[in-house]
């Protein structure tokens, strides 16, 4: 009897079920557009621009065709003192008996203090009449003030040119009188209106570091505005 052939098929082994879930591929990281990057380094370059273009400009001296807009800008805006008298300051070592400044014959010349070695420290005495535009103002007498003062001040700028001005007096341009009783009568001291067109003779500007005035004799009084 023939032996049956056994069959040399190995057996089935069964599948193997892979639970584990598939990997996902990481997504790519997202390129910036190169349209920003232009833009912003356009920019940039524009901001370099205008920094550069600013700086450069400010430190160039003014051209003379902007001094000149400068100057008719403040020709245009009120003249304050120091403007109105530019043109009649005057060097004291100028202040010469018999000179003529400003219009004004110089009368005399001195310290307004004798044997005091300070500056400033002058009294200049000017012969000449000048007529003025401005207000009066009355003080005293009282406690403080035992005596009354009349004086002169906020001049017209037409009016400020005429009076002559050292040129290291800083302070600003106004006068008492000589004659103050005079004075009173004459410029009707009381009214509502203290403005008045006045003539003034003897006008001497004291120059002293401390509280000193110029002075000046009322001559007339020829309007009140």
């Amino acid at each position: 009897m023939d032996n049956t052939a056994q069959s040399t098929t190995p057996p089935l082994q069964p599948t193997q079920t892979n639970n584990q879930p598939t990997p996902t591929p990481s997504p790519s990281p997202k390129r910036f557009p190169l349209i920003f990057i232009f833009l912003a380094l356009t920019l940039l370059f524009l901001l370099g621009v205008v920094v550069w273009y600013i700086f450069t400009n400010s430190n160039k001296p003014p051209t003379q065709q902007n001094m000149a807009k400068v100057t008719h800008a403040i020709s245009t805006t009120s003249p304050t003192p120091t403007q109105a008298n530019e043109v009649n300051i005057f060097q004291l070592e100028q202040a010469k008996v018999g000179a003529t400044i400003n219009g004004l014959k110089v009368k005399s010349v001195g310290p307004y203090k004798e044997n005091i070695n300070i500056k400033p420290n002058s009294k200049i005495v000017f012969e000449g009449k000048i007529t003025l535009t401005g207000q009066y103002i009355q003080s005293g007498p009282s406690a403080v003030v035992p005596i009354t003062e009349v004086c002169f001040e906020k001049l017209e700028p037409s009016s400020e040119v005429l009076l002559p001005k050292l040129s290291d007096d800083t302070r600003a341009t106004w006068f008492c009188f000589n004659n103050p009783d005079n004075a009173l009568q004459k410029l009707k001291v009381g009214e509502q209106n203290n403005n008045r067109t006045i003539e003034i003779e003897n006008y001497t500007i004291n120059h002293y570091p401390s509280e000193v005035y110029n002075t000046a004799d009322l001559v007339r009084v020829t309007s009140t505005n």
